[in-house]
């Protein structure tokens, strides 16, 4: 039934262990790339004022996604912890009166954040701090 000569099928196969690392890390880079593009449209379209409410209310929403995702509050995964992150987040703009930031550009952002590292970097941002600078 197959008619593929083992040195053939070998051959394909190390291509394939090969080129298959690249491909993936082309398209991770192109996304990346995508993302940033997004937010530094965005930005373009925001005050400074309103981007540093955005970007604290981000943080606080990735800091709150991981810490309920390692308290067993959320499931500990990648989905349930950018919705938890997306719902804190949009919660903490809404208590700013920053209305209009989708939840789309909510996840460009923190998806961003977590591409920068800020869910590996303790923050000492609470609800009150937060507060004092809307």
């Amino acid at each position: 039934m197959n008619n593929v000569p083992t040195e053939v099928q070998a051959f394909v196969m190390e291509i394939a262990r090969i080129v298959i690392p690249i491909i993936v890390t082309f398209i991770l880079g192109l996304v990346g790339d995508l993302l940033l593009k997004a937010r530094r449209e965005y930005e373009s379209r925001v005050s400074l004022t309103q981007r540093a409410v955005i970007e604290a209310a981000v943080a606080v929403g990735v800091q709150a996604a991981e810490q309920s995702g390692l308290a067993g509050y959320i499931q500990n995964e990648g989905q349930s912890k950018l919705a938890y992150a997306v719902v804190v987040a949009q919660r903490q703009l809404d208590a700013a009166g920053l209305t209009g930031v989708n939840a789309t550009t909510l996840k460009d952002y923190i998806e961003s954040a977590l591409r920068q590292g800020l869910h590996q970097r303790p923050t000492f941002l609470t609800e009150a701090s937060f507060s004092e600078i809307t």
